[in-house]
């Protein structure tokens, strides 16, 4: 039973992770759409405006969009990927959590760099790894605190049980595996 809920919760972090990686495709695609749609030089002066400042040519926008969306998908896809296939037999939480914050860090150092380097004014690696760094940290940081806050706060209200595991709850507002996972299709994972 116990190594079941583990299962359906890796399960369900995985599929949160690719529903919210899924949901920012539209937000990035309008962002670098609304940047280049931006008229803020004319033609002839193409190394000035918001467009260069942020990717550089308005020529080069095609190849800026699918850059963009790849290194979206491709560092977006591997924090949840990490939480799903690392730690599979012992399923340590713990463990999962540092091996996809060390991954995520990772991910982030590469574009911060990638970043510095593309920079057309003097380029400054570790001002720029250190500036996205300390935003990672300190977000995920907060994010982990807040949890951990609001776990305690849930634990203490009886809404959940002090495993983790979901107390009852109405039929339908809960995923299958929370409410009798032994009978469910869900148990299998």
């Amino acid at each position: 039973m116990e190594i079941t809920t583990y299962l359906a919760m890796t399960v369900d972090i995985f599929i949160l992770g690719m529903a919210n990686l899924i949901g920012g495709l539209p937000l990035i695609f309008h962002n670098i759409a609304d940047l280049r749609n931006i008229q803020d030089v004319s033609n002839e002066k193409e190394r000035v405006g918001h467009y260069w400042l942020q990717l550089g040519r308005r020529s080069k926008a095609r190849l800026h969009m699918v850059l963009a969306l790849l290194s979206y998908m491709v560092f977006g896809l591997l924090p949840p990927v990490v939480y799903g296939l690392s730690f599979r037999e012992s399923n340590n939480r713990e463990n999962k959590m540092m091996a996809v914050a060390g991954a995520s860090l990772m991910c982030i150092a590469l574009l911060a760099l990638g970043k510095a380097h593309v920079k057309t004014a003097p380029r400054t690696y570790f001002q720029t790894l250190m500036y996205y760094l300390t935003i990672a940290v300190s977000s995920s940081g907060l994010s982990y605190v807040a949890g951990v806050l609001i776990t305690r706060l849930l634990e203490h209200f009886g809404v959940i049980e002090q495993g983790g595991s979901a107390a009852p709850a109405p039929p339908g507002l809960s995923f299958p595996h929370s409410v009798g996972a032994q009978t469910s299709a869900w148990a299998s994972f």
